[in-house]
């Protein structure tokens, strides 16, 4: 084959394997644009508490699968913390410890269903913002201060003894700024955890009892007695002076007030108990 031949040859094989790549390209430019198009369209949805956790590259086959998993485990932990029996609290830390797994997914989750709860369920929402607390996610901030910052509804029960809407939602509440609490002690986000808490105390409009909470959470983060006098300084310069004892990192019974009408109460009782601490297994707050 003389060099003029062998030219011509070579410029035919490039010019093939151009039109082929163009070909390609073509092809995966439609395909791109159609699942473009679907999305764009809602034809395909990808559930929000997956996202987060899995790469895009998992199959859809496992996104589904892992999800179907995560919320079995979670229908099967909420009926344990409120369960009784010799084994009920090494029962539960089993459940705990197995939602930890896979405990931003989980998190996520358990949003889901707060949001789809009716309000007046207060069991269910309470167990599920426990949850939220026990499991220690970061992705569980954002979802407990907006639990935290959502208004109280008004008291519906005229008679205190028969119950109070403000009493079980401010339990909720209560257990929200709890876990905001662990943030600001064991957390990559302590500044925002910290700040939170400040927020919440500093707040004129908050109930008493979410601003004591915060404030013992806020205390109770500190490394040191220094840090820990110089943050009661902090609260001191915030707090009006008349509800300066509400100042303590200790879990004790402040003296009895006259509560204003901002106030969650007990009927005939400064102190109110969590319904879920009552009937739970007993496990480290922290």
């Amino acid at each position: 084959m003389n060099k003029k031949k062998y030219l011509i040859l070579v410029l035919v094989v490039i010019s093939s394997s151009y039109i082929v790549i163009q070909n390609i390209d073509t092809s995966e430019n439609q395909i791109t644009k159609s699942v473009h198009t679907q999305i764009k369209n809602k034809d395909i949805t990808i559930p929000s508490y997956i996202t987060n956790k899995i790469t895009n590259n998992t199959p859809k086959k496992y996104q589904n699968r892992q999800a179907q998993v995560v919320k079995k485990d979670i229908k099967h932990h909420l009926k344990l913390i409120t369960s009784f029996g010799e084994d009920a609290e090494s029962n539960y830390m089993k459940s705990l410890e197995k939602l930890k797994k896979n405990k931003d997914i989980a998190t996520l989750e358990l949003s889901k269903q707060y949001e789809s709860t009716k309000v007046k369920d207060y069991k269910t929402r309470q167990e599920i913002v426990e949850t939220i607390r026990a499991l220690h996610s970061e992705k569980s901030i954002p979802v407990l201060e907006k639990i935290i910052h959502t208004d109280i509804p008004e008291e519906e029960y005229e008679d205190l003894h028969n119950g109070s809407t403000r009493l079980e939602e401010g339990i909720i509440r209560l257990t929200a700024i709890e876990a905001i609490g662990y943030f600001a002690n064991h957390s990559k986000n302590k500044k925002v955890a910290t700040e939170l808490l400040l927020q919440i105390v500093s707040s004129s409009t908050n109930p008493l009892q979410l601003k004591r909470q915060a404030a013992r959470e806020f205390l109770q983060a500190s490394y040191n007695k220094e840090q820990l006098n110089d943050r009661k300084e902090i609260l001191k310069n915030i707090i009006p002076s008349e509800q300066h004892f509400i100042i303590t990192e200790k879990i004790d019974k402040p003296e009895d007030i006259e509560m204003d009408t901002h106030n969650i109460v007990m009927p005939e009782s400064y102190e109110f108990e969590r319904e879920i601490d009552k009937k739970a297994p007993k496990v480290d707050t922290h």
